[in-house]
Formats: C-alpha cells, structure tokens, sequence
C-alpha cells in the first residue's frame, strides 16, 4: 500500500515474478540438572527479489532485498527451574527473545527497530486441583513494534504486564 498524491490510503497487491530466500532455524534444549534446563532457539531469513517491477511507480527493485514480512533474525533463550518443595511443585521460566530490525520498504528505507522483551512465569501446583501462577510479560517495559500493518502505520508492543491467576478444578 501507499499514500496517493491526494493523501488517501491505497491498499495495493502485486505478485512478485521470483525471489531468492535462504536461512536456517535452530533449536537447542540442555538438561543442565534434573531441576534446570535451559532452551534456545535462532531463526535467520534472507532474500532478494529476482525480478520485481512495482505497478505502483514503475521502480525496477530486481536485486533488491526481499524480507519476507518480516524480521531477518529472532532468537530466544529461556531458562527453567523445576522444583519441588512440601509436595507442592514450583515451576519458574525466565525467557528473552530477541527480534531483529524488520525492513518494512525497500523503497522508503522505513524499519522496526530491533528489540528485546524479557518475560518470566512461576506456577506452583498445590495439587492435581489447585494452581497458581504469576506471568510477567515485557517485565524491562522496554518499548517496541511488534507488527506493521502498512510503512505508515505501526503497533506499539504491550507494555510492563503482571499478572496472577488461581486455578481450582472440580
């Protein structure tokens, strides 16, 4: 989509004549003790368009970058500890994922910044009918884009989020 020379909104689709991607995706899981594991994970995108003429300007971007709507890396590492005290089970999670800059137009030079967010769960189960959890999302409240839905309209990410939840099942 673009803006006219009127100031309106145009949405636009055009099909792309062909374009190169490579990458590779990574997923690693340790048991570091029978308590503690730790997770990660690494995903990589990239391209080139090999033949694209725009119908909304002419503009030959043949060779230019493709990012595929998205990103080229994310990655995220988490860490989890299970544990068992009184008989009733503990379960505490600390991730952080990692997104890199997305390039939203080739053509304007218009990108997300790269971001990280920092999360973390507990669930404690006080039996097979009882549990209680606390979720924390975004816990740095670190400001970021997570989705665009044009090169002019952009969604702010979720802010610093707590919250508590009680489970009893019957």
């Amino acid at each position: 989509g673009y803006i006219s020379e009127t100031g309106s909104a145009v949405n636009t689709s055009q099909n792309v004549d062909s374009v190169d991607t490579h990458g590779y995706e990574v997923e690693l899981t340790y048991l570091l003790n029978p308590n503690l594991l730790i997770s990660y994970s690494k995903g990589f995108i990239d391209g080139s368009y090999n033949k694209f003429i725009s119908i909304i300007d002419g503009a030959d971007l043949s060779g230019e970058p493709y990012n595929a709507f998205g990103p080229e890396e994310n990655s995220n590492i988490s860490l989890t500890h299970t544990r068992n005290i009184n008989s009733f089970d503990i379960q505490n999670t600390l991730s952080i994922t990692s997104v890199g800059k997305n390039e939203l137009s080739t053509t304007d030079n218009i990108a997300e910044p790269s971001y990280k967010v920092i999360n973390f769960n507990t669930q404690i189960e006080f039996n097979e009918k009882v549990q209680f959890g606390i979720y924390g999302k975004n816990i740095t409240d670190e400001l970021y884009f997570p989705h665009s839905h044009s090169t002019h309209q952009v969604a702010v990410g979720e802010p610093r989020n707590v919250r508590f939840s009680l489970r009893k099942d019957f």
